[in-house]
């Protein structure tokens, strides 16, 4: 599973997914989208732990994600998938116990990916500053046009914001389109097969 990403929309929603650092610019928002794709998704982050941003955290309890201690007690199951970033550390407790029950584990560009190349319809945003903005920007005009699409960002979008959305990074269409900023630091934009390329 680490290296597909062109996997069917079936078999990501299908899975037990755990985000390591589910609160986080990335995470959150794919998150979100596995969420509302209807798969069952956890998570935990030590910005919970230390107290911080509670209201995030409350926020996605009352959406029905399940939240742990990032200490090891949310990962259960060999089924499960654990989504963590390069940079987690391998002596993280979710990566420690993820490892000891032979869990799948993905990155976050490696999940993302999967998600965009199975849209009908990928656009990617990339370049060097401004991807949120246009991200956000394509996405409200799509969706003002009718047009439902999902949108993954890196950031809040302001026009998507709803007493009952506080932190719009991501929405869930039924569209074709799928709009997505993307991340060319790290070389992990070669993983995605955009219909439409926006520099």
């Amino acid at each position: 599973m680490t290296d597909d990403t062109t996997l069917p929309p079936a078999a990501l929603t299908h899975q037990d997914w755990f985000f390591c650092g589910i609160g986080g610019s990335g995470m959150l928002p794919l998150a979100l989208i596995l969420h509302g794709m209807g798969a069952r998704v956890a998570g935990s982050d030590r910005s919970r732990d230390q107290g911080r941003t509670p209201e995030k955290f409350a926020w996605l309890e009352s959406l029905g994600f399940k939240l742990f201690a990032q200490d090891g007690s949310g990962i259960t199951s060999s089924a499960q998938v654990l989504v963590a970033s390069a940079a987690v550390e391998d002596t993280v407790p979710e990566v420690v116990r993820a490892k000891e029950l032979g869990c799948a584990r993905m990155s976050r560009a490696q999940l993302l990916s999967a998600l965009f190349n199975a849209a009908p319809q990928g656009i990617a945003v990339g370049g060097t500053s401004g991807k949120s903005t246009v991200t956000g920007m394509i996405g409200w005009i799509l969706t003002e046009a009718g047009r439902d699409p999902t949108i993954m960002n890196g950031a809040v979008m302001k026009n998507f914001v709803a007493d009952d959305t506080p932190f719009a990074s991501a929405r869930v269409g039924a569209g074709a389109a799928f709009v997505s900023e993307v991340d060319e630091s790290d070389g992990s934009i070669a993983l995605y097969n955009p219909a439409v390329a926006v520099l």
